[in-house]
């Protein structure tokens, strides 16, 4: 059985994590990249990834090019004057762009996307092949190609065999610890879908049979409770060195005790089945919780939601967030300053955000609504709480992390009945009643 869990953040605002991935090298064990992110930010992630040294693996986020919300999810409308005359136009956003500049039929699948989803009839034999080929070149090169033209590479080249220096080899770190086989959603069992994700898993067999593949289960949350669908599922999507799990509206916050031990015995017959690492995507606390029947890794953000529906649209700008540690979940802004309002969040965590909100109460609470109030008002303080908001979700992260891999599932449940009593002490502010689930979901046997 799985025991240790790991920790890969997937990258949201990649412009506002950077800072803190680096700060905290130590509270995770990797990243999840989405492809259009890398595509963008390459040479940045280059550099990166040359310092925390941290393994990584790519989202290639080609359900998006099918979804019913692809046109807001891939695309932005942009005014452009023409002879003095104005007009609106569709036009691909600038991430995707530059990812689809490393597919095959670049300029055809940038045209069509501009005005809506890909149609599953432009998937012939040929196009379809073309289209995984360019998704794992794309995951394969991406780095290695910066590493080539980097100024790093370059001062290596220059003080080669000079005294004192010694070349730092990047082609292993900069290599992702696997390759994610191109996915598509499957919304029901009778999903047209389903067709061409197990075409793209035949035709990746014979990819570079020596790289590691991990095929991606991108589905609907009630199919998995579906016995005659999962059997199937299982039985098709073989053969492969490991499995992401990605369920659209799955949600271990809000979902329901049967929802979640739904979810709970997918993983179990997924290991069972496979014998081989499992991924969740989108995943909390709980899906660490879930190690011991299955689950050894799960991923998460630190500006994201933690759970995904495939008919949401983009995350947005970057909002403030707070994680409180005895509930194991994360307040909203408006939720946060009601929070601060009324407790302490020294209580729980000392870090430099919980110690600065305490410094800045005063007791009284009419003039501490005011303080609260101020700090939360858009400019430079918030913009520094927000960040520093970030460093506290991965200092309690990890805190959590190592529990989870110093104890079993009894101890488990015996910190979540520890905690849902102390986070009753937040009535009115935190929710816990999830934890209630939670603590039957890991008890289930």
């Amino acid at each position: 059985m799985p025991k240790k869990i790991d920790y890969y953040i997937r990258i949201g605002r990649f412009t506002h994590e950077r800072e803190v991935l680096e700060e905290f090298v130590e509270n995770y064990d990797g990243l999840n990249i989405p492809a259009n992110i890398l595509a963008y930010y390459s040479k940045a992630f280059y550099v990166l990834i040359s310092k925390i040294k941290h393994s990584y693996f790519i989202d290639p986020q080609t359900y998006v090019f099918a979804s019913r919300l692809s046109n807001d999810v891939v695309t932005r409308t942009v005014e452009i004057e023409e002879e003095g005359k104005k007009r609106e136009e569709r036009t691909l956003k600038k991430s995707y762009d530059k990812l689809l500049d490393f597919y095959q039929d670049s300029q055809f699948l940038k045209d069509t996307l501009k005005n809506g989803p890909l149609s599953i009839a432009y998937f012939n034999d040929i196009k379809l092949k073309d289209f995984v080929n360019s998704s794992l070149n794309f995951q394969q090169e991406i780095l290695l190609e910066e590493s080539e033209k980097s100024a790093i590479s370059k001062y290596d080249r220059i003080y080669a065999g000079t005294e004192n220096h010694q070349i730092i080899d990047q082609t292993n770190i900069m290599k992702p610890a696997f390759l994610t086989l191109p996915y598509f959603y499957i919304e029901n069992d009778s999903s047209p879908w389903y067709k061409i994700n197990i075409s793209i898993l035949n035709i990746a067999k014979n990819y570079r049979t020596d790289l590691k593949k991990y095929a991606v289960f991108c589905l609907e949350k009630t199919l998995i409770s579906n016995t005659k669908f999962i059997v199937k599922l299982l039985s098709d999507y073989q053969g492969f060195d490991g499995y992401i799990v990605f369920i659209s509206g799955f949600d271990q916050w809000s979902n329901s005790s049967s929802e979640l031990k739904n979810f709970k015995k997918f993983i179990e017959l997924l290991h069972d089945t496979y014998k081989k690492p499992i991924i969740h995507n989108y995943g909390t606390i709980l899906s660490a919780y879930l190690n011991e029947i299955g689950i050894s890794c799960f991923s998460s953000g630190i500006y994201i939601n933690n759970s995904k529906n495939i008919d949401e649209e983009g995350m947005g700008r970057v909002k403030f967030r707070y994680y409180v540690p005895s509930s194991h979940s994360i307040l909203n802004q408006n939720e946060s300053k009601n929070y601060f309002l009324k407790f302490d969040p020294t209580s729980e965590c000392t870090c430099n955000l919980c110690e600065y909100i305490k410094k800045q109460k005063t007791g009284n609470i009419p003039q501490d609504l005011v303080i609260i109030d101020r700090i939360f008002r858009p400019g430079n303080t918030l913009k520094q709480i927000t960040r520093k908001s970030s460093k506290h979700f991965l200092i309690n992260m990890k805190k959590e992390i190592d529990f989870v891999n110093e104890h079993n599932s009894t101890e488990y449940i015996e910190r979540l009945t520890n905690d849902t009593g102390m986070s009753n002490n937040y009535s009115g502010v935190v929710t816990n009643s999830h934890l209630r689930r939670w603590i039957d979901v890991i008890g289930d046997t």
